[in-house]
């Protein structure tokens, strides 16, 4: 995504970070996961914090990096909220949560959740970030989609 088109839904994204507000407390937190959000959106290979902070108009490292890695908001209530979201969203009140992995490999070893493992698509070991993800799969004929940790396997709808 382009800056241009981001312009176009930054009023939704942030409808959809205030529907968070609660879990993430302080205006300060939103303000930052706002741009968080907006760094993953727009178009760039790399998506760690340094990167992102450079492409984001307002953009601020050390402040990106205190939001992602020092801020005390609790993510399980983020995480559960949003599976909830993309119920109510998806129209049905009953669903098949297909969760799977995703591995990608990674130079090096200082990225987030960046470990020696096997990976079957190339078939080694090699330095990897596992990536779960989770499409909530309704009678309608499409699906919605978000990154879940598997322990929302259980959330009761």
């Amino acid at each position: 995504m382009q800056v241009a088109e981001l312009k176009k839904v930054e009023k939704a994204l942030g409808a959809f970070v205030e529907e968070f507000a609660s879990e993430l407390g302080r205006a300060e937190r939103r303000y930052w996961c706002k741009l968080y959000l907006t760094g993953l959106l727009l178009d760039g290979e790399r998506k760690s914090i340094e990167p992102m902070a450079q492409r984001v108009p307002g953009g601020n490292e050390q402040a990106l990096q205190q939001f992602v890695n020092q801020s005390p908001w609790a993510h399980e209530a983020v995480q559960e909220k949003l599976v909830r979201r993309l119920v109510r969203r998806s129209g049905q009140g009953k669903g098949i949560l297909v969760l799977d992995d995703t591995t990608l490999p990674k130079k090096g070893d200082a990225s987030v959740g960046v470990a020696r493992q096997y990976c079957g698509a190339l078939g080694k070991v090699a330095s990897l970030s596992l990536s779960q993800w989770g499409l909530l799969v309704t009678a309608v004929s499409y699906v919605v989609g978000s990154v879940v940790p598997w322990c929302l396997v259980f959330l009761r709808w």
